[in-house]
């Protein structure tokens, strides 16, 4: 069994382990090692997600060459997971795509939690009685 390409983390969790799999083709040493060197910019909003999959699709029918490659990426971790899901003529603009899109959802997430770490999320207004 082969040891999976990890993004270094800050914490003191070790890495986040990434499986990089393919559907249709068989993913490279290259194209497995542009995944993971993507997704490590991602990873300083990654609070809570321990690892990583992503899923690499090509589709078969030569008709449908605007929507070739489709890129999942699903982060998991406990009590969070974070799925995203891009298609693209070619790899590097769905894996793009995908990345934008997971960027977005992890700093949705990541606010979110500093909200109910803070108590600013949804409060009930107070009002005044002593007029």
């Amino acid at each position: 069994m082969t040891s999976e390409p990890t993004i270094p983390n800050e914490g003191n969790q070790g890495a986040e382990p990434v499986e990089v799999f393919g559907h249709g083709f068989t993913v490279s040493a290259e194209e497995r090692s542009h995944v993971v060197e993507r997704l490590e910019h991602v990873h300083r909003y990654s609070g809570g997600v321990e690892r990583y999959e992503v899923g690499l699709f090509r589709e078969p029918n030569p008709r449908l060459a605007k929507l070739r490659d489709r890129v999942e990426i699903t982060g998991i971790g406990p009590g969070v997971t974070v799925r995203v899901h891009a298609s693209g003529p070619r790899l590097e603009r769905a894996l793009a795509a995908a990345l934008a899109k997971l960027e977005t959802r992890l700093h949705r997430h990541h606010d979110r939690r500093l909200e109910q770490q803070q108590g600013t999320g949804h409060q009930d207004p107070v009002i005044d009685t002593t007029a």
